[in-house]
């Protein structure tokens, strides 16, 4: 990357973030990587009406890629575009222990589109893959029966 020293990279948390220019950001992420980027701050952004999740998914990649490897803190504000399928991706990808250094992780989802997501974070603890987080917030928009569902919160409380 341009910018090998780079250790935050704040998009702004009161700013919007449409979801193609997130699948634009994160999939240079994904090839070039970042590889010395320690916090990255993702904003609210996507639409209500019509969630693309093709900037989630691609954010899911370039973490999978191992480019990201030294990151340290991950704050993704509520995004519509972060639908169920998008979220179970994501968790999948942070689970898999491309991220290992990984300390502290910050999610603001809908609770209704939370399907596998918790569940595969709660593996990915289980596992050791995310051996190194010290402060987990996920900040549901209220809980409801699909979070509930598969008893995701009972395997990652189960999993700490």
């Amino acid at each position: 990357g341009r910018f090998p020293k780079l250790r935050r990279f704040d998009l702004g948390s009161t700013a919007y973030m449409a979801s193609g220019q997130l699948a634009t950001f994160a999939t240079a992420l994904g090839v070039e990587g970042a590889p010395s980027l320690q916090e990255l701050v993702i904003p609210f952004g996507g639409s209500e009406e019509n969630p693309n999740p093709e900037g989630v998914a691609a954010l899911a990649t370039a973490l999978s890629s191992g480019h990201l490897s030294e990151l340290r803190g991950l704050e993704i504000a509520a995004r519509p575009d972060m639908t169920k399928e998008a979220f179970e991706g994501f968790s999948r990808s942070l689970a898999a222990g491309k991220t290992s250094l990984l300390q502290t992780l910050d999610l603001s989802l809908n609770a209704d589109n939370s399907g596998d997501g918790v569940g595969n974070l709660a593996d990915g603890i289980r596992g050791g893959r995310l051996r190194s987080l010290v402060s987990i917030r996920l900040a549901a928009s209220c809980i409801t029966p699909p979070l509930w569902r598969g008893n995701s919160v009972r395997a990652l409380g189960l999993a700490l």
